[in-house]
């Protein structure tokens, strides 16, 4: 499989390899090296909590079966890839106790319903988690920015 698409440095070199694999419908997520011997615990848990929920909930809302993480080193060289299957994750976390993907989904179809009952169509809002993230507000925009509103009409 060729890519004619022009990338720079490591992620040229990650993309070629990637599609070199033959592999189809995955997503390409980088992040920091850091040796398992100096890993702390609290890195870890931070990518667990935070980073893997982002992958995961885009992986599966997306249908994508699988998610290469590339790890680079403090240059933004890639070192080496690990490959996890999307349902893999939820296991993973879930004897840890950080998230449940269930309950992730049941947050997710709360707010779209929410969403849909309350916004009013040719106008503009933000939506943003208010201090100290412990809830939602949806907030009246006097205006969108300019890319956004191209966007939203070409799609």
């Amino acid at each position: 499989m060729k890519c004619n698409t022009s990338f720079h440095g490591w992620k040229e070199a990650f993309i070629q390899a990637f599609l070199a694999m033959g592999w189809a419908y995955k997503w390409v997520k980088t992040r920091p090296d850091t040796p398992r011997h100096t890993l702390d615990y609290h890195t870890e848990e931070r990518f667990e909590r935070e980073k893997l929920l982002k992958f995961w909930i885009q992986s599966f809302l997306a249908g994508v079966p699988y998610i290469v993480i590339g790890y680079r080193d403090d240059a933004g060289r890639l070192v080496r890839t690990e490959r996890l299957r999307t349902k893999d994750i939820t296991h993973r976390v879930k004897m840890k106790n950080y998230w449940q993907g269930g309950v992730c989904l049941a947050f997710a179809d709360e707010v779209l319903c929410w969403l849909y009952g309350t916004v009013k169509e040719d106008e503009d809002y933000i939506l943003q988690f208010a201090a100290p993230f412990t809830r939602l507000e949806l907030l009246q925009a006097q205006s969108c920015p300019q890319e956004i509103t191209d966007h939203v009409q070409q799609l």
